[in-house]
């Protein structure tokens, strides 16, 4: 069954036009490239949080996931934004990669995280607005910027449910899967035989798909005044000094307001310091399952003149 179209701009039969964005002149600019509203007219509220594996095992790995939803503003309608339908007020996922990331980007691979966000937070299909954070200043300069790194929202244009009897036929090939050896690569050279095991790729059973998502430029950060000390070589024009010292704060203003988002060092960000010795072992489980497919590939690419392989299954 297709589900409706995610878009993150647009403006609800019969409701309030959309917050208007400040131009350079006047009050409230936040900068020469947000494409939100200056400030989000809401308060929102850490609801979720949770370290998540996501994608295909040997390929991606783990993310941190936070959910944001908003409250009532003092002039604000009591049954408007609780619903969703004031433009801007949908729930955020904040998904951020860790600083010791293994496999794919989550930039290229945005797709399967928002779909493992939306089974995990929302699986009965709630619409919820995709941001994306990353640890490190970006590569390039970045004035509008005022934090060692890059947070932007990501928009799709579609998002699809699959049927009940496409769900029954993968949770079967599922557990079909679990019982099949994985292939194995064996490498046989001068100093002996290696043998390098694939992760299994188990058939996905997330009923939920996205497809086809548009990168908005980077987002205005700030920070807040007592925070400021955290960030040392404060010059974005520099950025292979410009980094965080301890664990600190920013507010994204365009879509998450006054709210406080929690931001770590990036050799320090990690699925332990997040969720604790459990997430740190799936992260360890998914990193070994990452290395484990690099090593084969890299025999399958570039083999040893001295040696031959054979893969076996």
């Amino acid at each position: 069954m297709r589900a409706p179209i995610i878009a993150t701009h647009y403006t609800t039969p019969g409701g309030p036009a959309p917050v208007p964005t400040p131009k350079q002149d006047e009050p409230g600019w936040a900068g020469p490239r947000s494409c939100r509203p200056a400030r989000s007219p809401y308060t929102w509220t850490l609801q979720h949080e949770a370290v998540l594996g996501y994608g295909r095992l040997g390929q991606e790995s783990v993310l941190h996931a936070r959910i944001y939803t908003p409250e009532l503003a003092a002039d604000t309608a009591p049954t408007t934004a609780t619903t969703g339908t004031l433009p801007g007020a949908e729930p955020v996922a904040l998904l951020a990669q860790f600083g010791d990331h293994r496999g794919r980007s989550i930039a290229h691979s945005i797709a399967q995280a928002a779909a493992t966000a939306q089974a995990r937070f929302f699986p009965a299909g709630e619409l919820m607005r995709v941001a994306l954070l990353f640890p490190h200043p970006a590569p390039w300069p970045a004035e509008w910027s005022a934090a060692p790194m890059v947070i932007r929202e990501v928009g799709f244009d579609t998002r699809l449910r699959r049927s009940r009897v496409w769900q029954w036929r993968q949770r079967r090939r599922a557990r079909r899967a679990r019982n099949q050896t994985p292939p194995t690569v064996t490498e046989v050279g001068p100093d002996g035989v290696t043998w390098y095991v694939l992760p299994g790729q188990h058939p996905t059973t997330n009923e939920w798909e996205f497809h086809r998502p548009r990168h908005h430029p980077d987002l205005a950060l700030e920070i807040p005044i007592h925070e400021q000390d955290s960030v040392v070589g404060a010059d974005p024009l520099a950025p292979e000094a410009f980094r965080w010292t301890r664990q600190s704060s920013v507010r994204v203003p365009a879509l998450l307001g006054q709210t406080l988002v929690a931001t770590w060092p990036e050799q320090g960000y990690t699925a332990e310091v997040v969720g604790g010795p459990q997430a740190a072992e799936l992260a360890e489980a998914r990193y070994a399952a990452v290395r484990d497919t690099t090593d084969a590939i890299g025999v399958l690419s570039d083999p040893n003149p001295d040696s031959y392989w054979e893969l076996d299954r």
